[in-house]
């Protein structure tokens, strides 16, 4: 069964509100109330459909949380800093795991990777992806029987992976990989501290949490401003903490 995705939905209920609200005080100078709210609504609608659909696509398949993506980016300096012998230890390591599992014979160490199953894995970590040039060599054998590793892989490189029925493993499956054997690295090789980027600094001062009161705040003057003789100022500022409240939301720091 298919897991439910909470904060998709509640993502999706957040910009529904956020919209609606905010159109129905600008469709009220127009036309009247009960068209405006219908109207609303309807608007309020098309947008987190459009926000559903598209944000389902930007999202991952799998659903990781934040400790998860952290971890998986240590992973990656860690296997792109060290050298391939202590990779393939680690790979060796998850896959003898694997071996005693399926009741199968140990894997064996080659001199460009691992024989198991009488598929060949072979793991190249890398900074830069992993290009087609780089993949070309591993083409000119039973490349269905091939399971290249990497960090990530370019464009050309998957079309030709495919042409080719060559399996290719990137960073979230070889993490998935390693974690499911318990093989994940327990002291990483971590990269120098920088400087915290705009968006970092944000997140450590907003918590998403926050963008509840600036939402209850700016819908409470965008309605306020329906019954008011001066509507003018209540929309502006009201609007201006629903954007806060929608930045806030998408961009603050996750309680996870």
């Amino acid at each position: 069964m298919k897991k439910f995705d909470l904060p998709l939905w509640t993502d999706t209920l957040f910009v529904f509100t956020v919209v609606s609200i905010l159109f129905l005080v600008l469709f009220r100078f127009s036309m009247s109330f009960i068209t405006a709210i219908l109207c609303s609504i309807l608007t309020g609608l098309s947008a987190c459909i459009l926000f559903y659909f598209l944000y389902k696509k930007y999202r991952t398949k799998k659903y990781y949380s934040k400790a998860e993506k952290e971890q998986m980016e240590k992973l990656a300096f860690h296997l792109a800093i060290t050298t391939q012998e202590e990779n393939t230890a680690i790979l060796m390591q998850a896959l003898i795991q694997k071996a005693n599992e399926e009741q199968k014979a140990l894997p064996i160490l080659e001199k460009d990777g691992i024989l198991y199953d009488e598929k060949h894995y072979i793991c190249n970590f890398l900074f830069e992806k992993i290009t087609a040039d780089i993949l070309s060599p591993y083409i000119r054998g039973e490349t269905n029987k091939i399971i290249f590793i990497a960090l990530d892989f370019t464009a050309e490189a998957k079309k030709l992976a495919d042409s080719f029925h060559l399996t290719l493993y990137d960073l979230p499956k070889i993490y998935k990989f390693l974690k499911k054997y318990n093989t994940i690295p327990t002291n990483f090789v971590e990269p120098p501290h920088t400087k915290k980027k705009f968006f970092q600094n944000i997140q450590l001062r907003f918590s998403k949490k926050s963008a509840k009161g600036y939402l209850f705040s700016g819908s409470f003057l965008l309605l306020f401003s329906l019954i008011t003789i001066f509507p003018l100022y209540y929309i502006i500022f009201g609007s201006i903490l629903l954007l806060i409240a929608v930045f806030i939301r998408f961009f603050g720091k996750s309680e996870e």
